[in-house]
């Protein structure tokens, strides 16, 4: 599987609390997730078209083990949820899935990265 990340730094994401970059191999990884206990948000980042793109939700876990839709694979899942504007000015639609509440073992289990594309599309439309 072809992941490459452009030059990841924290000024890259420089709005965002990041985690430790230095431990993370990120020729090994399509994607990068963590939690901000702070501010109970949920980010995603990923290469997506070329280019970097971030995700910003909630991730509420589910307690109990299901598909991921990222992966595929079965284990415990929370629901991902992140709201877009919508086609009324002002108003809001929310959108998700369910998702591995381990990003590592869901970065392992990765074999294509075209279902993370094709959440990321389903996402932003």
């Amino acid at each position: 599987m072809k992941t490459l990340f452009k030059e990841l730094t924290e000024k890259t994401v420089k709005k965002l609390k990041v985690p430790d970059f230095d431990h993370i191999d990120l020729k090994k990884v399509s994607y990068l997730s963590w939690n901000d206990k702070g501010s109970g948000k949920r980010y995603i980042i990923t290469e997506y078209k070329d280019k970097l793109i971030g995700l910003q939700g909630t991730c509420k876990n589910s307690n109990q083990k299901g598909i991921c839709t990222f992966c595929n694979g079965i284990s415990e899942v929370g629901i991902f949820m992140i709201e877009v504007k919508g086609d009324i000015k002002g108003s809001y639609i929310k959108r998700g899935n369910y998702i591995f509440q381990d990003s590592v073992s869901c970065n392992h289990n990765l074999t294509e990265k075209d279902k993370l594309d094709t959440f990321i599309e389903y996402i932003l439309k």
